[in-house]
């Protein structure tokens, strides 16, 4: 076995080091410096736009549950109903949708979380084949 020589060393070393410093760049640094502006940006700016669109819809649905038009709106609740849209929220699953089942089995309060489980499954089932390839 043959020794190395110092010059031999210190590129070897050099080369790792400049890996290693990618590797902690792209792993710790950028992740860090990314997120955290992202989650005060969140916080303090889009969290109230979002907050302030909310109570206007809020306050639009009130005043018109509460106005002399409140047939108009009743009646977009009662034909979504009727209709098993489900256009205003998630939390149920619409009737004879394949989703009942999901409801039945996790219960109303572990619906959503569930759901989102499941959307995240089928997320990875779809995207795993590519990833593989890739390699």
């Amino acid at each position: 076995m043959e020794m190395m020589r110092p010059s031999e060393m210190v590129t070897m070393r050099s080369q790792y080091s400049a890996r290693l410093r990618s590797c902690v760049t792209s792993m710790i640094v950028v992740p860090f410096f990314s997120l955290v502006p992202a989650v005060i940006i969140a916080h303090t700016i889009v969290g109230p736009i979002g907050w302030a669109i909310g109570d206007a819809i809020a306050s639009v649905v009130y005043a018109g549950l509460t106005s002399d038009v409140k047939w108009l709106f009743a009646a977009v609740f009662v034909l979504a109903l009727t209709w098993g849209t489900n256009y205003f929220f998630l939390n149920t699953a619409s009737p004879n949708s394949p989703l009942a089942l999901l409801l039945e089995v996790t219960g109303p309060a572990w619906y959503l979380p569930a759901y989102a489980l499941l959307a995240v499954a089928v997320m990875v089932v779809l995207l795993l084949p590519w990833h593989w390839r890739r390699e």
